[in-house]
């Protein structure tokens, strides 16, 4: 069943006071993985100057990475082109797992803003294939960051990331009978992280919130920005984990 799109959502309301202290999931940056298998520019290929000749993400993102403005736009593209074309092997798979798992890395020392836009774009193509299904916050520092940002593309990025994460996350909430659903420890963790990202995005709503926000009903009709990217996710994310559940998060930051 197609789920039903958060624009419809009416307004999240955040009357509750959830001090930054307790928000650490989403402090910029700041993660606790390893750094194994570090992603950099260096490890791709010289840079190419013909998309019609890629052969690989790596070459797609040393031109993103490297190329100029217009070369790094299409580059951009063409990730997801690449993606759903017969070129696309599985020996490929191996490259964007490295990409994604240290995509923030990699943002880090990106210095114009047309090229974080496209590197955002590409990556958010790509996320839903990566390997942390145990760590499934992985970039959640990251995209909490991104969601932020004043680009409208870049923010839009942040919300189809997250979203990705919320069906593998709510899945002992929507489906219980899951085989994916039946280890606690699994689920634990799950609720855990469901936690956090329920408090993170109510105490964004209250930074970016503005009193002409009260004549909206409906998040599709929000004036776009910041608060908007934001009422998306949590709309999709109480959507996802139900009335019940949502309650219990709800009393979780009061």
């Amino acid at each position: 069943m197609k789920r039903q799109q958060a624009p419809t959502h009416q307004i999240a309301q955040s009357d509750t006071v959830v001090t930054p202290v307790e928000l650490t999931v989403f402090e910029p940056f700041i993660t606790q993985r390893k750094k194994e298998g570090t992603f950099s520019r260096s490890v791709f290929p010289p840079i190419l100057t013909s998309i019609t000749i890629m052969q690989s993400f790596n070459d797609l993102f040393r031109i993103i990475l490297e190329g100029d403005q217009q070369s790094s736009r299409k580059a951009a593209r063409g990730v997801r082109k690449l993606l759903y074309s017969s070129k696309s092997e599985k020996e490929q798979y191996i490259e964007i797992k490295k990409i994604v798992n240290n995509a923030d890395e990699v943002y880090r020392n990106i210095k114009e803003g047309w090229r974080q836009e496209n590197f955002v774009m590409a990556v958010s193509v790509i996320y839903f294939l990566h390997d942390k299904e145990n760590e499934q916050d992985f970039l959640f520092p990251w995209l909490f960051y991104l969601i932020q940002h004043d680009n409208g593309n870049i923010r839009q990025s942040a919300v189809r990331m997250f979203r990705n994460e919320l069906g593998p996350l709510t899945v002992h909430i929507r489906c219980p009978e899951n085989s994916f659903a039946l280890n606690k420890i699994r689920n634990e963790k799950r609720d855990l992280i469901l936690s956090g990202m329920h408090k993170g995005l109510h105490f964004l709503l209250r930074r970016f919130y503005k009193p002409l926000y009260k004549k909206y009903k409906y998040v599709s009709l929000l004036p776009t920005g910041q608060y908007k990217s934001i009422q998306l996710v949590l709309g999709e994310l109480e959507d996802d984990c139900g009335e019940k559940y949502t309650k219990k998060l709800r009393e979780g930051i009061n």
